[in-house]
């Protein structure tokens, strides 16, 4: 036997829709970028302002990023992400083998 719905409760099944589908981030923006991945030095830009999309909230194209530079403790790549309402600066540090260390505002 099926459990019938009451008309309290098919009134309140669109809240319910909307609840879910806005809890819990967005499913379709950028996915915050795993620390201990091995990234290439071509790539450490590109992958760095995915970190960032992330983090601030900003959209890859609001994001800029420079070349990878050569440190002490590997690379760092740093950068600025335009949110539309602040602009952060930020360093992404990676390994000497590319493993990315983690991004750190400025």
């Amino acid at each position: 036997m099926r459990p019938s719905l009451s008309k309290p409760s098919l009134a309140l099944l669109p809240l319910l829709l909307a609840a879910c589908s806005t809890s819990g981030g967005d499913a379709g923006g950028p996915t915050p970028a795993p620390i201990g991945s091995v990234v290439a030095e071509a790539v450490m830009p590109e992958f760095c302002q995915n970190a960032a999309a992330g983090k601030y909230g900003a959209q890859p194209q609001n994001i800029e990023t420079e070349s990878p530079v050569l440190r002490d403790f590997g690379f760092l790549v740093t950068g600025s992400a335009d949110n539309g309402m602040r602009t952060y600066l930020f360093n992404c540090r990676f390994d000497p083998t590319g493993k990315f260390l983690g991004l750190e505002a400025t």
